[in-house]
């Protein structure tokens, strides 16, 4: 699964070089995309998922928090690693999850944006360990965003300009809301436990994974099923950061290994967001073209 976003410095960068009105100043992420309103529908469907029960010290921990806790169970990484473990379990197993070396999917998704709903459709191509090739088309314009290791390119209607480090920064922080290039990764990423607590009916069990450079993502996995529920992160493209939520469903086999083909994005309990996956892919013929910054 993979949380391939695009940030607001991306959709002003788009404002600039081809006058629209539909920019926005959120994250695009992939996953469910409704036919009929969308996005108000999803807020009934989450109104329950996203008013989160209160955890045992009767607030819900900020990041820096969980990572400053200091009870003996969130020291050990044993319990954090024993979850992740039966999360990837769960997902496929290691042996099908390393194996994977390219993944590309499209989708359509639906934003709501202070202009009203956008329509979005994604295709993107994701090399493990670090490139990433998106095509975003939008009202007759598209937009195509490329990763590769620490640099990054904007092309909009055949008009390239280089991504600032930011955003690149940005681009590359969702490799940690993909499980394919956690498992991949794991041995590099600090795993902790956090706690247990219930979400609407759903029990989870919430771990951190921290990367060598300070990007951390929280992880809450069903306890009964072992799949994970949601990613939990920080948007620091947005001042001041805030957290946003990747609720996640709709688990499908490609090949061994299972996908979310549903997601909701939601930011201060409101759903912004909401796609479906078309197809996914693992392992394909990838042009590597479609990486080159130049």
């Amino acid at each position: 699964m993979s949380m391939v976003t695009l940030n607001g410095n991306t959709y002003k960068r788009f404002k600039n070089m081809r006058t629209n009105t539909w920019v926005v100043t959120f994250l695009i992420v992939f996953f469910l995309c409704s036919a009929i309103s969308p996005i108000l529908r999803a807020q009934e469907e989450l109104s329950a998922i996203v008013k989160k029960t209160a955890p045992s010290t009767g607030k819900e921990k900020t990041f820096a928090e969980w990572k400053m806790s200091s009870t003996a169970e969130q020291q050990t990484p044993d319990k954090g690693k024993e979850i992740f473990n039966k999360m990837v379990d769960a997902i496929g197993g290691r042996a099908a999850i390393m194996a994977v070396k390219n993944k590309v999917y499209s989708a359509d998704v639906t934003l709501a944006t202070a202009q009203g709903e956008q329509e979005l459709a994604i295709v993107a191509t994701i090399e493990y360990p670090d490139k990433v090739h998106m095509k975003i088309s939008i009202q007759g314009e598209t937009m195509e965003r490329v990763v590769s290791g620490l640099q990054g390119k904007v092309t909009i209607s055949g008009a390239s300009e280089a991504m600032q480090s930011p955003e690149v920064q940005e681009m590359r922080s969702n490799f940690l809301r993909d499980v394919v290039w956690l498992v991949q990764n794991a041995d590099s990423l600090q795993m902790q436990f956090i706690e247990e607590v219930i979400i609407a009916t759903v029990k989870v069990a919430k771990i951190s994974l921290t990367a060598q450079d300070g990007r951390m993502v929280v992880i809450a996995v069903d306890t009964k099923t072992n799949l994970p529920n949601r990613f939990i992160y920080q948007v620091r493209s947005q001042e001041p950061p805030v957290l946003e939520e990747n609720i996640l469903g709709d688990f499908r086999s490609v090949g061994d290994i299972l996908f979310p083909y549903r997601q909701f994005i939601t930011n201060g309990g409101k759903v912004i967001q909401e796609s479906r996956i078309k197809e996914i892919n693992i392992n394909q013929t990838v042009n590597p073209d479609l990486f080159i910054i130049k």
